[in-house]
């Protein structure tokens, strides 16, 4: 009986044993993903073209290593150390490949990598604009870039045919006093590595102004006020005026000093003068900045603040601070 059972149990190990080298020895073939890696690039070359990040590689294998394969990742480093600028053919050595321990390596898809070096080069690139168009009259229009250059660095054949970058605009055609911007892209291709892609242009826009000095008689606006002016009864004026109007200040009668009388009393009072100008017109100073006007009567209806003069058009208001204050006689 003992007998029986020994002979059942070396029977039951051996179909095992036998089942599992028949399965065992049937090769199946699957396609697996490898990673590439490079290293060993000699200084001052660039890799131009030809770099891929994987190959496909077709591997034999029993059934149970297979299933292994499909649960790990792969890959394999180059050495790119022996190219030289121009064309390189590098194979795929399927020995180095990380199969082992009964894979075998079938194909490689692709067999061999090309690859095209160039020497690394670096420039310096300034950026320049012209602006196209005439600026508004009496206008001086200035130009910034920022940046006004860019370094660029790549491939030999992609650097030496670049030159300074120039760029047009168009010149604003009505006066700004608050900066103007515009973005431009910089014309450099997309393999080449540079400092900015873009650069920034702000035109400032500032009036040509020339000082004049012209002297103006004082008026009286309020005529329901008997008035005259004892003291003084003409104001010296500095002005900057656009240049085209230095020659014609002096006789611009749009140019005024006038006096708003409001609620006055008879007798002397020091009031503030106002200075009316064209536009464009900027006033630097007047002097002096008060007259002594001797008020000798004041009709029934100007009991009441007189309306603010009416603004002619094209024409601004400007009120010179007194240096003192002067005090009534």
């Amino acid at each position: 009986m003992n007998i029986r059972w020994k002979d059942l149990g070396i029977a039951f190990v051996l179909a095992i044993i036998l089942w599992y080298g028949v399965s065992g020895s049937e090769k199946l073939e699957t396609q697996v993903e490898v990673r590439l890696e490079y290293k060993g690039a000699p200084q001052g070359l660039v890799i131009r073209e030809g770099l891929i990040n994987k190959v496909e590689v077709r591997v034999r294998a029993s059934a149970g290593l297979l299933r292994s394969l499909n649960k790990r990742t792969y890959s394999h480093s180059l050495d790119l150390s022996s190219i030289t600028k121009g064309r390189n053919v590098l194979p795929i050595p399927t020995n180095e490949l990380p199969f082992w321990g009964g894979i075998e390596v079938i194909d490689v898809s692709p067999a061999v990598i090309e690859l095209y070096a160039d020497t690394l080069e670096k420039k310096t690139l300034p950026i320049s604009v012209i602006l196209r168009g005439a600026p508004p009259k009496d206008v001086t229009v200035s130009a910034q870039l920022t940046p006004d250059f860019v370094e660029v660095s790549g491939p030999s054949e992609l650097i030496q045919p670049l030159n300074p970058i120039n760029l047009t605009a168009a010149t604003p055609s009505e006066f700004s006093e608050k900066p103007l911007e515009q973005k431009f892209p910089l014309p450099i291709a997309d393999g080449v590595i540079a400092s900015a892609r873009e650069t920034v242009l702000t035109l400032t826009m500032e009036a040509n102004r020339t000082p004049v000095t012209v002297t103006r008689q004082v008026e009286l606006l309020d005529p329901l006020i008997n008035a005259t002016v004892v003291e003084p009864k003409s104001i010296t004026l500095s002005l900057l005026v656009p240049a085209s109007q230095e020659k014609l200040a002096p006789k611009n009668t749009a140019i005024k000093v006038v006096v708003e009388m409001g609620k006055t009393t008879p007798g002397n009072h020091r009031l503030p003068v106002r200075v009316l100008l064209p536009e464009g017109f900027k006033l630097v100073s007047a002097e002096p900045a008060e007259v002594l006007v001797h008020i000798v009567a004041v009709t029934e209806e100007n009991t009441s603040q007189p309306d603010s003069p009416q603004k002619t058009q094209g024409v601004t208001e400007t009120a010179p601070s007194p240096k003192s204050n002067g005090k009534e006689k």
